[in-house]
């Protein structure tokens, strides 16, 4: 328990331990009640951090904790920077109501705290007894925290770039597809995929089939690609970019695209184009996607998901884009 006195008021003020729950924001760092003292309103100065304030009574006054200390910007009534807000539509009212209050008004009330982030002004009587720690404290108390240390920390731009880098990467996993696929089937033209509609994994790719520019199957797969026939054999220096995976195994093929798709849903496979289409693939719930098998026929910079919009030079005028 904390008491204070004023000059002009001839009881105590007291002040208990700041409440230990959810409702109230503790104290900053380095600030204690102890820093506290009690002033009339209009004594306020800015940067004093408001913690509570005394309610209106005789002898020893109740206090009441301000749930979150804020710093006080104070200002005349009359020079509120507030534009209206719910404090003082309620003294406008007020006033009006009774039109001998409008010359006591100014003088009568000070504001604490301008209106921001939809909060209403902290507009009180200029005489009533408010707890402050005063400016000076808290800003000591400001420069003795301790400086958060950097060391080892890593900046969110370093993990923006790995996610780009691998995205890179995951395109230049399908060109290796596409490139393998064209060693095994020559005349081919398009690896076709599908996320099938009857799997409890809707986002899940699926083999379908490989086919040439006209769409003409030239190998067709299994649903469970670990029961599907070996693809053909490919040379030595291709193999070995496949590491571990075997580039003839249905399944080891089917987990490199699913791995590339899965950095980036939606983003590096697109549709199959229409030639090679059969049936009424087109009208299908989920049209079929399309890895195009032809190195030259993969863009660079967008890989498979290279769409003829994304090389229209945008509009300028002077130079500058519109």
């Amino acid at each position: 328990m904390h008491s204070f006195t004023l000059a002009d008021h001839p009881g105590s003020l007291t002040l208990p331990e700041r409440p230990a729950s959810d409702d109230f924001d503790p104290l900053p760092h380095g600030l204690t009640l102890g820093h506290a003292v009690a002033v009339r309103a209009h004594q306020v100065r800015p940067g004093d951090l408001l913690v509570a304030e005394f309610t209106d009574g005789t002898g020893q006054r109740p206090t009441q904790h301000i749930p979150g200390p804020y710093p006080a910007d104070p200002h005349p009534l009359a020079d509120c920077p507030c534009q209206g807000c719910e404090t003082c539509d309620e003294i406008t009212t007020w006033t009006l109501g009774d039109h001998s209050r409008t010359a006591d008004t100014p003088w009568r009330f000070v504001c604490l705290a301008p209106s921001q982030d939809d909060e209403p002004c902290t507009i009180v009587l200029r005489n009533q007894p408010v707890a402050v720690i005063p400016a000076d404290i808290v800003t000591r108390a400001q420069a003795a925290q301790p400086r958060t240390s950097t060391a080892g920390l890593v900046p969110v731009s370093a993990f923006d770039q790995a996610a780009a880098d691998l995205c890179t990467t995951a395109m230049d996993m399908l060109t290796l597809v596409a490139a393998t696929l064209r060693h095994q089937f020559p005349t081919g033209a398009f690896l076709v995929l599908t996320r099938p509609t009857d799997y409890d994994d809707y986002d899940s790719l699926r083999l379908h089939s490989v086919r040439d520019a006209h769409g003409a199957i030239l190998r067709e797969f299994d649903l469970l690609p670990d029961d599907d026939a070996l693809l053909p054999d490919v040379p030595e220096e291709i193999a070995t970019l496949w590491g571990s995976a075997d580039p003839r195994e249905p399944s080891d093929v089917l987990n490199l695209i699913q791995r590339a798709d899965q950095v980036a849903s939606y983003e590096f496979l697109k549709f199959l184009p229409p030639a090679a289409m059969r049936g009424n693939e087109a009208n299908a719930e989920r049209t079929p996607l399309g890895i195009p098998l032809d190195p030259g026929a993969l863009c660079p910079q967008h890989g498979t998901a290279c769409e003829a919009d994304d090389h229209i030079e945008p509009p300028t005028v002077n130079g500058e884009v519109i």
